[in-house]
């Protein structure tokens, strides 16, 4: 009996000792840790919308939509047509004085002609015309041949500015933007015909010019 009782006792220590070992071997559960953190997303700011607009003294201004604003400084090209404008102090003002001096020392003014400024020399303009009369001929028909084509159509289209000259022989070309000219006469100074085509470069600024005998291109007496 007593033998029965220690067998029964083992197997129950045999079980609660596999109890005890199943028990151990059992997972335990993952501690809950910290969550992780979740960056947060940035908020995007409303794009800034731009107008454009004319202020009342004509500038242009961009308009945003944050409240600021700004000069509008993009270049704008000239309207298709519109001459190109040249600032008025960058242009020349050239004056002149128009005038044969006789032997005896005498002065005529060349009073009340027209005169003109020419993109060419009237001798290139009308050189095909007159080269014959150039070439051959008395000193007469040489002043024939210039003087007579003072109308001739080829002339017209180089006539940039025109002005008139005073009872002193006195002109002025106002606003002329400055390049190279040839003034330009052709009439009557006292008893002598007289032709001008007198090669200028007019600067900014002011300009002077004298006209005589000694640089014009042909002179006769009437």
């Amino acid at each position: 009996m007593k033998l029965r009782s220690n067998f029964f006792c083992a197997i129950v220590l045999v079980g609660f000792l596999l109890a005890l070992q199943v028990n151990g071997q059992v997972t335990k559960s993952p501690q809950a840790g910290p969550m992780p953190k979740v960056e947060a997303t940035p908020k995007l700011s409303p794009p800034i919308m731009v107008e454009k607009a004319t202020t009342e003294t004509g500038k242009f201004v961009l308009l945003k939509s944050d409240g600021t604003w700004e000069y509008d400084t993009t270049p704008r090209p000239a309207p298709i047509g519109t001459p190109t404008q040249i600032p008025v102090e960058a242009k020349g003002i050239l004056r002149f004085k128009a005038a044969v001096i006789t032997r005896g020392g005498n002065v005529i003014p060349a009073a009340r002609g027209d005169f003109w400024l020419l993109d060419r020399d009237l001798r290139e303009i009308l050189a095909d015309k007159v080269s014959e009369k150039l070439k051959s001929g008395s000193l007469l028909d040489r002043s024939t041949a210039y003087m007579l084509s003072q109308d001739h159509e080829l002339i017209e289209p180089h006539k940039i500015i025109k002005t008139a000259s005073d009872f002193e022989g006195n002109g002025t070309f106002a606003d002329v933007p400055p390049k190279t000219y040839w003034v330009y006469f052709f009439g009557s100074v006292g008893v002598n015909h007289v032709l001008w085509s007198l090669k200028v470069d007019v600067k900014p600024g002011e300009n002077y010019v004298f006209l005589d005998q000694n640089n014009a291109l042909e002179t006769f007496s009437r």
